[in-house]
């Protein structure tokens, strides 16, 4: 009997079998929607929607590789000027683009990217606004005043005292929240850059946590939402969903008057609000990066240094804890401290480095120790000079 290997070919299914170069607009946009669900893009929701109302409709029944830049252009254009939505036809410029990148690249679709030339039509500005003392005062105290469900003023407080993303806190679990050591872990699915993110708790997070719990905790979300919460038909026991998208900022946008700050801001604007506290007491920008979960830009950084921060993460919440505490515990908004008094009582005092020094035992060390051994548990005493950390009085057990 002959050992020969008989190769057999197996049958082709309709997407090889398929000639890419009569793919329609639609077909190709079917297809990479697949795609970005398989890659397990977090925005393919908001890609699906904004092509299927601008692209789709005009375009979708043309063959992709006959589609020219004027056909692309005549669309985000007429996006920009009737719509008046500068942003919106950014986006959708760089949607497009991935759509006809992904039908040349992947399936040989598209011989040129009708976008590769196009420029986006409206510059994006950098938002810079964050709050100084006695905005962060007013927003803290007159939030109880606006018409916000009670689980959207928490959420937009737990945002200050975190620095977490908007998403983030909408989308935040119960089994999340480790209260016994004051963490909160956001897995990788979850985060921007896909990596899992620790956040210590401070007192101001955790009172949040004691508060909405008394909402929420019979659900699986923190921060959820029922259409019956506001109505006398709410029983306390249905299973919410998360708050949704635009309930944060849409809150803010309604309430403004009632906080009686003269300059809009969004919730997002919170987050840097907080970072801005942090490295104006000294607090290192390399740690604030850490905080906000900010994918690192060196090779160092994304490939090789995997340490959780988790010391310098605590200090910069503690500080956060201290500057809100300084802040709120104020009689009036005149008594309110400004940032260089913080930034003064900082460093004056050296905070930021007594919260990195607090002295604590390691409850379980590396080395393996007899157990017939009485050996007392070494102490380490972690002695910061930003942004270095040298460890001294190290009194390790003489281990034969």
């Amino acid at each position: 009997m002959s050992n020969k290997v008989v190769r057999i070919r197996p049958q082709l299914d309709y997407k090889s079998s398929l000639n890419h170069k009569e793919l329609t607009v639609k077909e190709l946009f079917d297809l990479y929607i697949q795609y970005c669900k398989a890659k397990g893009e977090k925005a393919w929701k908001e890609k699906q929607r904004a092509l299927r109302k601008d692209i789709i409709p005009v375009l979708g029944p043309y063959k992709a590789n006959d589609v020219t830049l004027q056909d692309v252009a005549q669309i985000i254009n007429d996006v920009f000027m009737d719509r008046n939505a500068g942003i919106l036809s950014n986006r959708l410029l760089s949607y497009t683009r991935c759509l006809f990148k992904y039908g040349k690249n992947a399936l040989g679709a598209v011989e040129v990217n009708p976008c590769t030339d196009l420029e986006p039509l409206s510059r994006s500005n950098r938002r810079t606004r964050s709050l100084n003392s006695k905005e962060i005062y007013l927003f803290w105290n007159n939030l109880e005043k606006t018409r916000m469900t009670p689980v959207v003023k928490l959420a937009l407080k737990f945002m200050l005292c975190t620095l977490a993303r908007g998403i983030e806190v909408r989308y935040l679990e119960w089994s999340e929240i480790d209260l016994q050591d004051k963490t909160w872990i956001i897995p990788e699915h979850k985060t921007k850059n896909g990596t899992e993110h620790l956040i210590p708790l401070n007192s101001y997070a955790l009172e949040i946590l004691s508060h909405v719990k008394t909402l929420t905790g019979h659900s699986k979300h923190v921060f959820g939402w029922h259409k019956s919460m506001n109505t006398k038909c709410f029983m306390g026991h249905e299973e919410l969903a998360p708050i949704g998208k635009t309930a944060l900022s849409h809150g803010l946008h309604k309430n403004f008057d009632c906080l009686e700050i003269s300059q809009k801001f969004t919730p997002h604007d919170l987050r840097r609000t907080g970072a801005t506290m942090l490295t104006s007491v000294g607090y290192s920008k390399d740690w604030v990066s850490k905080l906000l979960n900010h994918s690192p830009s060196d090779v160092t950084g994304q490939i090789y240094d995997s340490f959780d921060y988790y010391e310098e993460k605590r200090a910069g919440i503690k500080s956060i804890e201290f500057i809100l505490g300084q802040i709120l515990d104020s009689n009036s908004l005149d008594e309110v401290p400004s940032r260089k008094f913080l930034r003064k009582e900082f460093f004056s005092k050296g905070l930021v480095q007594k919260f990195l020094t607090e002295t604590y035992k390691t409850e379980k060390d590396d080395l393996e120790i007899n157990k017939n051994q009485i050996i007392k548990s070494p102490i380490i005493e972690y002695h910061c000079i930003s942004p270095f950390i040298y460890k001294t009085n190290f009194n390790a057990p003489n281990i034969n």
